[in-house]
C-alpha cells in the first residue's frame, strides 16, 4: 500500500514539472508579445497581453518567478548595439560641419536607446488597475532574489534600481494622502495595520483598539492607486511628559483604561476625542513607525509622514511645541530611526 502511494506521489510530481515549464514558457511568450516593437501601444487591446502576463506571473512558484525576473533583466535590458548606432549618428551629426546645436530628434533616439526595454513593460503595467501594487510587489520579489546572492543577479539589481526610480516618482510625498485611523475606520484597514505592525506586535483586537483609541493617534500614508493599503503606519501616544521607553507609554495607557471601556459603547465610540482632557496632553511621542511595502524600500516616506503628523497634532493641540514632540528609539522595518 505504501509503495502504491509512493508511486502515485512520484507520478503526480513528474506530471507537475512539464506543467510548470509550460506555464513559464507561456509567460515568456507573453513577455515577448508585450515588448514587440511592432506592437501599437495606442491600441486599446494592447493592454490585454500585459494584463494576462501579470495574471500568469502570479501563478508561478518562487523559483519560476526568480527565473522570469532574471530573463527579464538580462534579455530585455538596454540594446547595446542600438546604443552604439544611435551614439554614432549623434556624434556624426555634431561633428559634421562643426554643428554646435545637436539634433533634438537624434538626442531623443539616443535617450530611448539608453532606456532598458523592461521599463516599457513597467510603464504599461502601471496603467492597469492594480498595476502599481503589482509593481511594488514585483520589486519586493527582486529584492528577495538579490538577497539570495549569486553571480547572475547583477542585472536584476540594476533592474530593481530602475524600478525604484520609477516608483519614487509615483510615491513622492506630494502624492501621498495622510489619514488618521480610528476604531471607526474600515475593518480592512484596521486588520492590515494589525498585521503590518513590525515594532510592537498587536496582541489582539483589544490591543489594537487601545492603539487607535483615546490619547493615541495612528496616522497612515495612503496612495490613490492602493487605497486600502497603509503604505506607512505611525503610532503616537499623547502624554503629560516625554516618555523614556515604551513601558512609560503602556503605564500611561493603563491609567485611562476606564475611557477605553467607555469606547465599547456605540453611542460614545464616535466621540472618543471628546472623552480626552486636552489639559492632559502636553507631549506627543512617536513610538512605532512601519513601512509596510518591501518593494518601496529605499524610498523615503517615513520622515514625510512624521512631518505631516506634527502639523496635524499641533493643529489639534496648539500648546504642543516642537520641543514637546519626540520619538523614542525604535527599530523599524524600512522606516525611520530617532527623530526629535
Amino acid at each position: 500500500m505504501l509503495k502504491a502511494a509512493y508511486r502515485s506521489f512520484c507520478a503526480k510530481g513528474l506530471r507537475s514539472v512539464p506543467m510548470t515549464q509550460k506555464i513559464t514558457a507561456s509567460v515568456e511568450q507573453l513577455l515577448r508579445e508585450t515588448l514587440d516593437p511592432a506592437k501599437d501601444s495606442r491600441n486599446p487591446q494592447s493592454s490585454e497581453p500585459v494584463r494576462e502576463l501579470c495574471k500568469r506571473y502570479q501563478t508561478l512558484n518562487e523559483e519560476a518567478k526568480f527565473g522570469f525576473l532574471k530573463k527579464l533583466a538580462q534579455d530585455f535590458d538596454v540594446d547595446h548595439k542600438q546604443v552604439l548606432t544611435s551614439a554614432q549618428h549623434y556624434i556624426d551629426h555634431v561633428t559634421k560641419d562643426n554643428q554646435e546645436i545637436p539634433s533634438v530628434r537624434l538626442e531623443e533616439k539616443l535617450r530611448i536607446a539608453l532606456t532598458p526595454r523592461y521599463m516599457e513593460l513597467f510603464q504599461q503595467i502601471g496603467k492597469l488597475e492594480g498595476g502599481v501594487k503589482f509593481l511594488v510587489d514585483l520589486r519586493g520579489h527582486m529584492m528577495d532574489l538579490i538577497a539570495k546572492g549569486g553571480t547572475d543577479v547583477s542585472a536584476v539589481r540594476a533592474m530593481s534600481g530602475q524600478l525604484k526610480d520609477l516608483l519614487s516618482i509615483w510615491f513622492s510625498a506630494g502624492l501621498m494622502k495622510v489619514e488618521r485611523i480610528t476604531w471607526q475606520s474600515p475593518c480592512q484597514m484596521l486588520q492590515k495595520i494589525s498585521e503590518y505592525e513590525a515594532v510592537h506586535p498587536v496582541r489582539g483586537w483589544l490591543d489594537l483598539k487601545r492603539r487607535v483609541g483615546s490619547y493615541r493617534r495612528c496616522f497612515v500614508f495612503c496612495h490613490s492607486s492602493m487605497p486600502s493599503e497603509p503604505v506607512v503606519v505611525l503610532h503616537t501616544a499623547l502624554m503629560q511628559h516625554i516618555a523614556d521607553s515604551i513601558k512609560d507609554i503602556v503605564r500611561h495607557q493603563k491609567s485611562f483604561e476606564s475611557i477605553d471601556t467607555l469606547q465599547t459603547s456605540t453611542s460614545l465610540a464616535a466621540s472618543v476625542d471628546d472623552l480626552e482632557d486636552p489639559s492632559q496632553v502636553k507631549a506627543a511621542i512617536f513610538y512605532s513607525i512601519t513601512s509596510t511595502q518591501k518593494g518601496l524600500q529605499g524610498i523615503e516616506l517615513g520622515k514625510h509622514l512624521i512631518k505631516n503628523a506634527v502639523r496635524n497634532l499641533q493643529a489639534e493641540h496648539p500648546n504642543l511645541s516642537n520641543a514637546r514632540i519626540a520619538s523614542i528609539s525604535v527599530h523599524t522595518s524600512g522606516a525611520t530611526g530617532n527623530h526629535r
